[in-house]
């Protein structure tokens, strides 16, 4: 697939510069040079705000099919969130580039196909349409010789495409359960999102966990902070965030200070902040007979806690791990993705 792209782009460029030398075809065209452009748009491919046309790649005697609908995409089993930019960005939208070069091409009536041969005869491209849409791209490298190299991507199913997936099995016993909800002492990384129903104000809090460091990042109005904190002897180290940034992108500057027990009355503040999450996961350890599974969603939902006063509760576990716990309380409602894969802390250095 890289492969193929590398390919279109050389390609285009190619044909933007001979632009100004090509001749204007069009015996018998299909197309008028307005239908053309408008089965080249995003229009063509869109229905209801959103992708859909299944695209088949054949190259050789390999082939692959990729399906767009619904705002996924989907190649083999694997379905994921796609919209109009990524179709632009991968292979299947490159055709969209031959938008403006209508004049470039020349109507073939035995190939029923729209053909432009770059300079030098070195590619050959060929545009099909069917119905005012386009039904196919074909790219031929060095036509005519032992080395002619072809391949060529074919659009059908526009606005017919469904995307159907297996159901997902996300299902834990029990024991498995409880055993995703005690992660003891292992890396994590916490991304929360915090709603307040009444008034819709929204706020976020990051915090990774890793070899006796933590992250945070907080979102508050007008910005964010994002503190480190180190697990000491005695206390901690605070690494302090004295930067005012409306990014999480932005340069920052840090101060450092040790922070004994003497200084938070006996507390262990660095200890307290890496249980949070952790205090959060046991509230739901012993809950496994309150919840009910959904099998299209793949997650367990519960209605409500009423030991926990919470409700709308919702766990996800995926290869026997917690990944997603979501609950309103007392009108706030916490969305919470969880990771433990390959979560590490680096220290920034510190402004002094």
């Amino acid at each position: 697939m890289k492969k193929i792209f590398s390919v279109l782009i050389a390609v285009l460029l190619l044909i933007s510069c001979c632009a100004l030398l090509a001749s204007c075809g069009g015996k018998d065209a299909t197309v008028s040079e307005e239908e053309w452009k408008k089965a080249l748009s995003e229009s063509a491919f869109t229905y209801d705000g959103k992708i859909n046309v299944t695209v088949k790649f054949v190259e050789g005697d390999a082939e692959f099919i990729v399906y767009f609908a619904d705002g996924k995409c989907k190649e083999g089993t694997e379905a994921f969130d796609c919209d109009f930019e990524y179709f632009m960005k991968t292979e299947v939208g490159t055709a969209l580039e031959f938008a403006n070069l209508f004049a470039n091409f020349e109507y073939d009536e035995k190939s029923e196909s729209y053909v432009f041969l770059a300079e030098d005869d070195e590619e050959k491209f060929e545009l099909k349409f069917a119905d005012g849409k386009l039904s196919s791209l074909k790219i031929t490298i060095e036509p005519g010789t032992e080395d002619e190299e072809s391949f060529a991507i074919y659009y059908y199913d526009y606005g017919k495409t469904e995307i159907n997936l297996p159901p997902v099995d996300n299902t834990v016993t029990a024991d498995e359960w409880r055993s995703a909800l005690q992660i003891g002492d292992t890396p994590y990384h916490v991304l929360a999102t915090v709603k307040v129903e009444e008034n819709g104000y929204t706020a976020t809090m990051e915090q990774k966990y890793a070899d006796g460091k933590i992250m945070m990042i907080e979102s508050y109005a007008g910005g964010f902070a994002i503190d480190y904190m180190e697990r000491a002897e005695g206390g901690h180290w605070f690494y302090n965030d004295e930067t005012e940034a409306e990014t999480v992108e932005a340069e920052r500057v840090y101060t450092k200070r040790f922070v004994s027990f003497e200084d938070t009355e006996g507390e262990d503040e660095f200890e307290d902040t890496v249980n949070g999450p952790k205090r959060m996961f046991l509230t739901f350890v012993d809950t496994f007979d309150s919840f009910t599974y959904d099998e299209e969603q793949g997650v367990y939902f519960a209605d409500e806690l009423l030991k926990a006063d919470l409700t709308n509760i919702t766990l996800a576990f995926e290869d026997g791990k917690i990944t997603f716990i979501k609950y309103t309380t007392e009108g706030v409602t916490y969305s919470i993705e969880v990771s433990f894969d390959n979560v590490s802390v680096t220290l920034p250095e510190v402004n002094q």
